[in-house]
């Protein structure tokens, strides 16, 4: 049903480009299950995410717990231009890259360390500048 509604908006032009938000700022998540500082930081992401929804910012995990999700996660990033990004700090896991999507340049990290109002205050700082 939802894919029928989807698909006739769609046809009616209630939908599209011009709704669609511009991304301006990745959010990518160097993440691994079994990464300790990946279970301290993900909770605080997942709710800071919620409040970035509909915005220019665009949340892109990289999950490095096994090959094949790295691989998968890899495709997908490279898809959208990161795929520089990650070949250049996928090493590590338990952190967060905010990077300019037009330059693809890194702008600042967040790491478990941060809390939930540091990370807010980083992401629209990001994406105010």
């Amino acid at each position: 049903m939802k894919k029928l509604l989807l698909m006739l908006a769609l046809a009616l032009g209630t939908m599209g480009p011009a709704q669609a938000v511009e991304t301006k700022v990745f959010g990518v998540m160097f993440y691994a299950d079994w990464c300790h500082y990946c279970q301290i930081l993900d909770p605080k992401l997942d709710k800071v995410r919620k409040e970035f929804e509909g915005t220019a910012f665009k949340f892109q995990r990289i999950d490095m717990t096994d090959d094949s999700r790295l691989y998968a996660s890899f495709n997908e990033a490279k898809a959208l231009g990161l795929g520089r990004i990650v070949r250049a700090y996928g090493q590590g896991t338990g952190f967060m890259l905010l990077v300019d999507a037009r330059t693809g340049q890194v702008v600042d990290q967040i790491v478990a360390r941060h809390s939930e109002s540091q990370i807010k205050a980083k992401i629209q700082q990001a994406l105010d500048s």
